[in-house]
């Protein structure tokens, strides 16, 4: 059960919508809270004003990467967390692309995807930190 529910979980929080559901709502079968890292994909880099005096606000989509599956102490592991981490920035990019395609800046999507990863890699780090 422990296992469908977090690969569930996973397919929400990295398919469709950002931040579907908080990390510490999705409850293990021993009742603990699933520990999770959230991937932050930015749309725009810079506020202020446009050309024609419209704000410019910055857009982010979050996506969340569970991690109780997985055995951090082992390169296999850790390989699958970063190709889970690089999947919810791919996500995410694409659902600002899609929601949001106006507010697309001179970022490209793989800025996005590099932005989000790189959002997320502290977290990856001290999780990794913490299981070794």
């Amino acid at each position: 059960m422990h296992r469908s529910m977090a690969t569930a979980a996973l397919a929400l929080a990295v398919g469709g919508m950002p931040q579907l559901v908080p990390a510490a709502a999705v409850a293990q079968d021993d009742g603990e809270p699933q520990a999770a890292i959230t991937v932050e994909a930015p749309r725009a880099r810079q506020t202020g004003r446009s050309a024609i005096g419209a704000p410019i606000e910055t857009l982010t989509a979050k996506s969340v990467v569970y991690i109780n599956d997985l055995d951090l102490t082992t390169a296999m592991g850790r390989d699958e967390l970063n190709k889970r981490v690089a999947l919810a920035a791919d996500q995410a990019c694409k659902w600002l692309d899609e929601v949001y395609p106006l507010s697309a800046s001179s970022s490209s999507s793989s800025d996005c995807r590099r932005d989000a990863i790189k959002s997320a890699q502290g977290q990856v780090n001290a999780v990794i930190g913490l299981r070794r």
